[in-house]
């Protein structure tokens, strides 16, 4: 409302591929059906449609999990589980993940805003890679063993339900989500050919190169 009242030319909102939660088809692109499957998929696709509704001109960049310096939540606990080995392979660990870098989310936005996209929505992923290479990279950087021990995944959700509750009861973060634990055993990828041809956007940061200013963020603190 009050970027109506301003006059606001375009809003881009921070929108998320939870909205796609359950995959009818690979790799999901925007027609994909909306699938959210928990709370937080639920509010990102209501704040759409809230958006949509608004009359305020928009573009949505539906996004995948953000890591990079900086952001700790999510993938930051997956390296302390491989550094610690504590790490376990969700399933078989053959499903594809797309994590996206922190300079590639920016550079989204960026040509969200400069672009001539006006009231469309963009799948914005990072390069898709097995769950099993993204933790063989992690443990390569980090000069420790890879995880082998793998763990089922409903009982992997389990185990994220009761530190959930757990959390809940002392007002703390839980140390895994649900939400966490789809992320990583998911098989989910996506096409980002729309923002390429709209947007000129594509991901340019490997999760090498991504990986390694995560841990030099780390090792200088």
């Amino acid at each position: 409302h009050a970027a109506k009242k301003a006059g606001v030319r375009k809003f881009v909102f921070a929108g998320s591929t939870s909205v796609y939660r359950v995959p009818k088809y690979l790799p999901i692109d925007e027609k994909h059906p909306f699938t959210p499957a928990n709370a937080y998929g639920e509010s990102k696709l209501e704040a759409e449609k809230r958006l949509k509704r608004s009359g305020v001109p928009y573009v949505i960049l539906r996004m995948t999990m953000v890591y990079g310096p900086g952001f700790h939540e999510g993938f930051g606990q997956v390296i302390g589980a491989v550094k610690e080995g504590k790490m376990k392979i969700i399933g078989d660990g053959s499903n594809r993940i797309s994590f996206l870098h922190a300079k590639d989310a920016v550079d989204a936005f960026a040509r969200a805003l400069e672009s001539k996209a006006v009231n469309e929505e963009f799948i914005i992923a990072g390069e898709a890679r097995t769950q099993k290479e993204c933790y063989e990279e992690i443990a390569r950087q980090l000069k420790v063993p890879a995880p082998r021990e793998t763990v089922h995944v409903a009982l992997a959700l389990a185990a994220a339900r009761v530190s959930e509750l757990k959390a809940r009861l002392k007002g703390a973060k839980p140390h895994m989500r649900r939400e966490h634990v789809h992320t990583l055993a998911d098989d989910r990828y996506f096409d980002t050919a729309k923002a390429g041809k709209k947007l000129g956007w594509r991901p340019k940061v490997r999760l090498e190169q991504g990986l390694r200013e995560v841990l030099a963020e780390a090792a200088g603190k």
